[in-house]
């Protein structure tokens, strides 16, 4: 193609596009009044949804604003229960450990000291029975000693008796007797069954004697033995006084530092009811606030999906906007080209056949997208013409 002939070409392109550039400026204005009419219905819902997500927000801050309380109720009372534990344990190590030891080592020596009473008490108690064991037994043996004794003396008379008997019975008078020789041999007799019963009466006399004399001296070592194992006892009873009054002491001061022991664990059993106290009334209200989010949350989904609905027109005709600014820019641009073609070919004719060429080829190449953007805009607004109500359709046309 000539000089000439782009140049008439780039005159007419510029001529049909000068033409066609208001009409598609106010085409686009009137799309995008259109538009901004259909984007302002949407206000409503916009503000429902606003409205619907700043209820969600504040509800959140809500729950979080409970769950920071119940986490910071809980910290400080961590807080002052460490504090405390510290001190009470510092303070058990310094006093009440120690004396526990001390309490522990005087209690066992008391149990020992009461355990030696107590043996000793047994011993006592059984030298006890055996003194009064064998002073039974000296007492029965004393009594036989008398009844020997009594025997002694009596078999004693009875033998005076057979031998005065039997010194009667050889008087002179009792010579010339009928019964004197049954008489003599009688008295006779009986005075040797007196010496025989008088030697067998001081025989169990000395017999009990002596035993009485054994059992008086065993009594005696067990009365010797029973007043040691009294005096053991008594030594030994008497040593777990001291050792009681020691553990009266120890556990007196004990108990006096356990009383300040649990001044000092004091704030920390405070902190503990306190925080049993209050939490139950933050969990309820955090509770609360949890429970009434998904009512918020649903209000929300409700009212995106009106907006959705509502805004799938307004989408249309925002396309439909993006078209016809997409035509207007490309028949711009073909001005544009067409321009430069034109000056490119008036300033230098060779040179110009050259620049017309490559032109009239970036021009070629441009060209075939105008026909499939006028049809994506008709496409475009077909699409937007279905979304909208039959009777908006045909006062549309």
């Amino acid at each position: 193609m000539t000089a000439a002939a782009r140049i008439a070409s780039s005159k007419k392109t510029i001529e049909q596009n000068e033409e066609q550039v208001p009409k598609q400026l106010a085409a686009l204005e009137a799309l995008k009044a259109e538009f901004a009419a259909l984007d302002k219905t949407l206000s409503p819902l916009r503000l429902s949804e606003a409205e619907a997500l700043g209820k969600i927000e504040a509800q959140q801050k809500l729950i979080d604003a409970q769950s920071e309380a119940i986490v910071r109720l809980g910290q400080d009372r961590d807080a002052v229960v460490a504090v405390a534990a510290a001190a009470v344990a510092a303070y058990r190590d310094k006093y009440t450990t120690p004396l526990r030891a001390r309490l522990t080592e005087a209690t066992a020596k008391v149990d020992e000291l009461k355990k030696i009473a107590d043996a000793a008490k047994g011993t006592a108690d059984k030298a006890k029975a055996a003194v009064a064991d064998a002073a039974a037994k000296s007492k029965g043996l004393a009594l036989a000693s008398v009844k020997a004794a009594d025997a002694a003396k009596q078999a004693g008379v009875n033998l005076a008796a057979a031998e005065k008997a039997f010194g009667e019975a050889r008087t002179f008078g009792a010579v010339f007797s009928f019964s004197y020789f049954s008489r003599k041999k009688q008295t006779e007799q009986q005075v040797a069954e007196a010496k025989t019963a008088l030697a067998k009466a001081q025989a169990g006399q000395g017999a009990a004697d002596t035993a009485l004399v054994a059992a008086k001296s065993v009594e005696q070592t067990l009365v010797a033995t029973q007043a040691a194992a009294d005096a053991a006892f008594v030594a030994a009873d008497k040593a777990v006084a001291p050792a009681g009054v020691a553990v009266a002491a120890i556990t007196k001061e004990r108990s006096a530092h356990l009383a300040e022991r649990e001044k000092l664990s004091a704030p920390g059993v405070a902190a503990e009811k306190d925080y049993a106290a209050k939490l139950p009334a933050l969990q309820a209200s955090l509770q609360k606030a949890k429970d009434g989010l998904p009512v918020f949350e649903k209000a929300l989904v409700a009212v995106r999906a009106q907006l959705t609905e509502a805004g799938k027109p307004v989408e249309a005709k925002r396309l439909f906007v993006e078209a016809a600014a997409k035509t207007l820019e490309l028949t711009k641009s073909e001005k544009a080209n067409a321009e430069k073609a034109l000056a490119a070919a008036q300033k230098d004719i060779p040179q110009r056949d050259k620049n017309l060429e490559e032109i009239a080829k970036s021009y070629a190449e441009l060209t075939p997208q105008v026909e499939p953007m006028k049809a994506k805009v008709k496409a475009a607004q077909e699409q937007y013409f279905a979304m909208l109500p039959k009777q908006a359709v045909a006062k549309k046309n």
